[in-house]
């Protein structure tokens, strides 16, 4: 059995769209990779929106930033499509976009769906339409269509099967323009595979989100102290003498700021630290952690300088160290939590402010900075981080495109190789003359019986057909073989029939045979 090229290339193609529709369509209840969502609510606004399809895919990790469709067990094993904000101990943490808060329910491995692969804008309306009696009416619909028409391509072939067809045949060759056209054709696809593997959007480090700021400051009323100080109180930076200051207030002032909408809380507390040369440490607490709320606040603690004087005095006399030097070390504690640009915030911030004790003042240490600005250590601050919605983006060789840009690409470029490798084609398809023989043959080999020559015994009657339809005609009603001799290029087909030989020929031109005949007319 012969087969032809288009034939060939028809069941290729077929089998790769059956194929790769499989495998990327197919649906998990029907042992497929691939899960079909409709979106609800406003959770995933403003790039989601209720009604849109997410088309999900199962894969072998997962990654945050991604965005993930997992089962909710608090709500009864619904889907939910929310984004991957930390994986920890085995369980994976969702957060909506839009949303404020962390989802109350962390999956484990086993409770995800799959990552989202394909969007599409409100298209979840026909998701819930295709189920149950739809979903069986047009998978029946599409199977009937299938069958009617490779039933009509059947009889269409039954039917023409006695027809002499035109002799002509089609012969292809493969040239230069197809075959670059095939490859461009699967490097699209290899790239459309990638780029639709991967969500249009990630999460990316933020350095700088937010920024925790605490100054130090303090002051001590000094009453005695007009001639030393210039006035009776001390301010931040001058030392503050034992004996003209009773009691010091030591000022933290914290701030938390971004340029990101923000909402913060949390607690702040301030202890004091003093250390001896010899190792010794006593840690006093100044204020006990105390609730903020907003972006601001301010704590005061005081210290009582002749205790402090009275407790250093002690370690002296017991340690039989006189007149050891301590340090004072400030020692603000800071727990903040809030949201700043989407991003769930815990963090903490503890700078340190240290002051040199001796037995007559308190000062700040040599070298520290107290100008005004960023630069005194008196202010000190800390960053933090977060996440951020950015283009995600593919790596292809040596070069990364944004992904959005390589769908586009895949898409485009993929229509383009299809098309040239379609003109390819038609260009490579030549129609040609098709010998009769080998048309006669093809049609109506069943019947055909080659032999070495003619009969040597001359027949009593001898009626010639104008086509070989006519002969097959006649052979069908004798039920009868067609015999087939050629010889110098010419072909004799014949039928004998109780005495009457019916011939039919062509080919090169020879000596009529000598044989009286009888014409049979085309279509008698």
């Amino acid at each position: 059995m012969k087969i032809k090229v288009g034939q060939l290339l028809s069941a290729i193609v077929t089998l790769v769209l059956v194929g790769g529709g499989w495998f990327f369509l197919a649906p998990t209840q029907l042992g497929g990779s691939t899960a079909y969502v409709q979106t609800y609510g406003t959770s995933m606004e403003p790039h989601y929106h209720a009604g849109d399809l997410a088309i999900v895919r199962s894969a072998g990790s997962y990654h945050v930033g991604e965005i993930v469709a997992y089962r909710n067990a608090q709500l009864g094993d619904k889907i939910v499509l929310h984004r991957i904000i930390r994986i920890a101990d085995g369980h994976y943490y969702f957060k909506g976009d839009n949303n404020n808060f962390v989802d109350s329910y962390q999956p484990t491995r086993s409770g995800l769906v799959g990552h989202l692969w394909l969007h599409i804008p409100s298209a979840g309306r026909y998701l819930v339409w295709l189920h149950g009696a739809h979903l069986f009416l047009v998978g029946g619909l599409g199977m009937l269509a299938i069958l009617l028409l490779g039933a009509g391509a059947g009889g269409k072939r039954v039917r023409a099967r006695r027809q002499l067809r035109p002799a002509q045949e089609r012969a292809f060759s493969f040239g230069a323009l197809p075959i670059g056209a095939g490859v461009l054709a699967l490097a699209f696809g290899g790239l459309a595979a990638l780029s639709y593997n991967r969500p249009l959007a990630t999460h990316a480090v933020q350095p700088g989100l937010y920024t925790q700021t605490g100054r130090f400051s303090y002051d001590a009323a000094a009453p005695n102290g007009a001639a030393v100080y210039g006035s009776t109180t001390v301010t931040t930076g001058q030392p503050i003498f034992l004996r003209l200051v009773h009691t010091v207030d030591f000022n933290f002032a914290y701030s938390f700021g971004s340029s990101a909408p923000h909402g913060a809380a949390g607690t702040i507390a301030l202890d004091a630290q003093i250390v001896g040369s010899n190792g010794w440490k006593r840690t006093l607490e100044l204020v006990a952690p105390t609730a903020f709320t907003g972006d601001h606040t301010t704590i005061t603690g005081a210290v009582n300088l002749p205790s402090l004087t009275k407790l250093t005095e002690r370690v002296d006399a017991l340690s039989a160290v006189n007149g050891g030097t301590y340090t004072l070390t400030l020692l603000p504690k800071v727990q903040v939590h809030g949201i700043a640009g989407g991003n769930a915030i815990h963090d903490s911030f503890a700078p340190k402010l240290p002051l040199m004790l001796d037995p007559h003042q308190l000062q700040l240490q040599p070298g520290t900075v107290t100008g005004a600005g960023a630069a005194s250590t008196l202010t000190q601050s800390a960053s933090g981080s977060g996440t951020t919605t950015v283009g995600n983006r593919l790596s292809v060789l040596k070069f990364k495109l944004p992904v959005a840009l390589a769908r586009e690409i895949s898409l485009y470029g993929g229509a383009a190789a299809v098309l040239l490798l379609l003109i390819g084609i038609a260009a490579g398809l030549r129609t040609k003359p098709r010998a009769e023989d080998a048309e006669i043959a093809r049609l109506y080999g069943e019947l055909i019986v080659p032999v070495d020559g003619l009969p040597a015994e001359a027949a009593s009657k001898l009626i010639r057909t104008s086509d070989m339809e006519g002969l097959a005609r006649i052979a069908d009603q004798a039920a009868k073989m067609i015999m087939h001799a050629e010889r110098a290029g010419r072909h004799t087909y014949f039928v004998e029939d109780d005495g009457v030989r019916y011939v039919y020929e062509h080919g090169a031109a020879t000596a009529a045979t000598t044989e009286p005949s009888l014409r049979l007319a085309k279509g008698a």
